[in-house]
């Protein structure tokens, strides 16, 4: 069973995640060792030193939307895994928690549970609607699918005005997996929670920022040089 989506979970950087991310590629799931102990009482802690949580720099919505697609998979991978139930609950309410009134998110909380910036980075933002955008069609538990429609929608009026290219990209991610999941998700779709306005709506956002990065590929790319910047 072939794999699209990999998840950088090893602590000791890129080179030690080469034989996690081949394994997931494979439908092995991965070892949780590593994120079970960066799981605290707010979520996944942001950063370590080697293999131990560092508190000093809290918890941040980036790495627990990563978090959450991590689990996704695992779950699917290995539906009796009680470690990746656990820390994708955690980093879900996590991504709950950073919600504000207005629809906005915050990224950065501290060792206390504080919120310690005003609005989060528009990347943080487009992490959030991959995740979202991915579980809501594939995630293993219901409950799971539910809560990122929820999410995903509240942050749709945001996730439209984010511009620049590396949170667009992520947007994109997500946006495309629950307009299309057959074609551009990770995992085989399930029983979605989405109804056909949720669609339309998520296809519009998706259309607009399909249309930006092509814009922006045909704008800075050379014969030399094809990218988008």
């Amino acid at each position: 069973m072939a794999v699209r989506l990999a998840s950088s979970i090893s602590p000791d950087g890129v080179a030690g995640a080469m034989p996690v991310l081949s394994d997931i590629a494979f439908g092995r799931p991965p070892n949780l060792t590593h994120c079970m102990r960066m799981l605290d009482r707010f979520g996944m802690v942001q950063f370590a030193r080697g293999a131990t949580p560092d508190l000093h720099f809290g918890y941040c919505l980036d790495d627990n939307a990563r978090a959450f697609l991590a689990a996704v998979m695992t779950l699917y991978l290995d539906p009796q895994n009680t470690d990746a139930r656990k820390f994708g609950d955690a980093a879900l309410t996590f991504m709950e928690a950073c919600r504000r009134p207005d629809g906005r998110f915050h990224n950065l909380m501290d060792s206390n549970g504080a919120f310690i910036d005003e609005v989060g980075s528009p990347d943080s933002l487009g992490r959030l609607a991959w995740a979202c955008g991915v579980a809501v069609r594939t995630a293993p538990v219901s409950e799971w699918r539910d809560r990122s429609r929820t999410l995903l929608l509240a942050a749709l009026e945001h996730v439209e005005a984010l511009h620049t290219l590396h949170p667009v990209s992520y947007a994109i991610l997500g946006l495309a997996a629950a307009v299309a999941p057959e074609a551009a998700a990770p995992l085989p779709p399930l029983e979605s929670p989405l109804t056909q306005d949720d669609i339309s709506r998520l296809k519009h956002v998706l259309e607009r920022h399909t249309e930006l990065l092509a814009a922006a590929l045909e704008a800075n790319s050379l014969p030399g040089w094809e990218w988008f910047e």
